[in-house]
């Protein structure tokens, strides 16, 4: 039997054993804490998204994007760390993402539009200037929306995200068809979702046994909508063909720019891109930090280091 139809007929099972509800934390849970702090904004599109808005309006503004399969929570422990820097900190979950609203679609979550609603975001809290800190997926929504007003951008940080081909090592190829869909399905399915997303997230530590039971709350927790409608479009989209190049955009762009990057990080790998980018983005020496005992959830692992690197 080919590995093929064995994925199939696997993800087939999980299909079949899915149920999609909505979250069921307790009120007294990390995570429904942390939600507790959302406020809630009315897309062009008809959609709403979730964020936190921590801190003074009056105070220089900072918007955290994280990437998949992951949502806000990932920024948890630099929120308040960052206001206490003296930030206004914006944390949303994306659209497809966390508590925001989960849409049927395929190219409502294309990057470009992903773009588009952290711009819409922004306007509606009437903030012109930020500090804008992607990573993971993140950092392609990013790029196509400083495509569309890169103007609004006042510093860049850059935490083991996407930006070039050659950085991008994606462990698996993935096309628009129904594997992939069935792939997707095991971070949904009840079966399987909570050791799916223990495995990603646990993969992505340098030390595995930070995945704790109450890190892992804020991350399965929204497994229980339709996260997959938003994953299928990523990895079936980012995965299979070859990344949009980046480099002539930030060749125009005068932002300044930060790096911050986990070194043992084996999908997204700075050290393949370095040249390329510091070289476009005009990145000085002293604006790069690489993280040596971290991997990829570099947010989860090493919170002080990248707050006080941002805010320094």
């Amino acid at each position: 039997m080919s590995s093929r139809l064995i994925l199939f007929l696997f993800g087939l099972f999980f299909v079949l054993s899915c149920k999609h509800t909505q979250p069921s934390m307790t009120t007294n849970s990390g995570y429904s804490r942390f939600i507790a702090r959302q406020e809630s904004l009315l897309l062009s599109n008809q959609y709403v998204i979730k964020y936190i808005d921590a801190g003074s309006t009056n105070q220089e503004c900072i918007l955290l994007v994280h990437g998949v399969p992951t949502s806000s929570w990932l920024y948890r422990n630099m929120i308040d760390k960052l206001v206490a820097k003296g930030y206004r900190v914006i944390a949303p979950d994306m659209l497809g993402y966390g508590q925001s609203d989960k849409p049927k679609g395929y190219h409502i979550y294309d990057p470009g539009n992903m773009g588009s609603y952290l711009l819409e975001l922004m306007d509606s809290l009437q903030i012109d200037s930020w500090t804008h800190v992607c990573h993971d997926a993140g950092g392609l929504w990013t790029w196509e929306m400083l495509k569309q007003n890169a103007k609004k951008v006042s510093n860049l940080v850059l935490l083991n995200t996407i930006i070039t081909q050659e950085g991008f090592n994606p462990p698996m190829e993935m096309k628009r068809n129904l594997i992939s869909k069935l792939y997707v399905k095991s971070y949904t399915s009840n079966m399987s979702r909570k050791g799916t997303m223990k495995a990603t997230i646990g993969n992505g530590l340098n030390n595995k046994k930070m995945c704790t039971p109450e890190m892992l709350e804020g991350y399965i927790g929204p497994t229980e909508g339709r996260l997959d409608r938003a994953l299928y479009q990523f990895f079936s989209n980012v995965c299979v063909k070859k990344l949009p190049d980046y480099i002539p955009l930030m060749d125009t762009l005068n932002i300044h720019t930060k790096v911050i990057w986990g070194k043992n990080d084996k999908i997204l790998v700075w050290e393949k891109q370095a040249e390329k980018v510091t070289k476009a983005l005009k990145i000085k020496p002293e604006d790069i930090l690489i993280l040596e005992n971290a991997k990829h959830f570099i947010q989860e692992e090493m919170p002080p280091e990248i707050v006080n690197f941002i805010a320094k």
